[in-house]
């Protein structure tokens, strides 16, 4: 199997590991789906399993390809058996490429075995994240508010520890919303 490539993405990775064995499962997503929102939001992905003539000038154009559109080739393999090569490739390319990128993998090919083009929508993960930095923000500013009104040094030093801990969770709530947005700028 494949190692995580980045934090955050350990799912997304177990998801082409399933669809690498056939079973594809749809990734899950518990929560609210935020439908009354206009704008959705999609992570996008596909996979696909081909049969060429040479694995290595296969692989060796897919890899300039998805480079000269600004995509990322996170891990990419080769193997030779007895009887045949096989490779396999798993790349990151900007969204608005997406449907130009699937096209282009399976372009004169002799035999596509499988392909699996998936959209799922974020839309709700993404506000329930706004909505959580939002109100982490708010508390933080009440905090500063009331710090001025402290009478004692303790309470002041309890607020200031409130504060550092705020900020830590905004931080942390920071960086999931770049990752959930980074998942939806860049399609597997």
């Amino acid at each position: 199997g494949m190692m995580p490539l980045f934090d955050g993405d350990r799912s997304e990775i177990a998801m082409i590991e399933d669809e690498m064995r056939g079973g594809f499962i749809p990734p899950y997503y518990g929560g609210d789906d935020a439908l009354d929102v206009e704008d959705r939001v999609y992570q996008r992905s596909s996979y696909h399993s081909v049969v060429v003539d040479d694995v290595a000038v296969y692989l060796r154009g897919v890899k300039e390809y998805i480079l000269s559109i600004d995509g990322k080739v996170l891990n990419s393999d080769m193997s030779v058996s007895d009887k045949y090569e096989s490779g396999s490739l798993y790349v990151k390319v900007p969204v608005e490429k997406f449907d130009e990128a699937t096209g282009r993998i399976v372009e004169n090919i002799d035999k596509v075995i499988s392909e699996n083009i998936n959209s799922s929508d974020v839309t709700g993960q993404l506000v329930n994240i706004n909505d959580n930095l939002q109100s982490l923000k708010d508390a933080k500013s009440l905090k500063e508010a009331s710090i001025k009104d402290a009478k004692t040094e303790v309470e002041k030093r309890q607020y200031q520890i409130e504060i550092e801990r705020l900020e830590r969770q905004i931080v942390a709530a920071e960086k999931a919303t770049d990752r959930v947005e980074q998942k939806v700028e860049y399609a597997s």
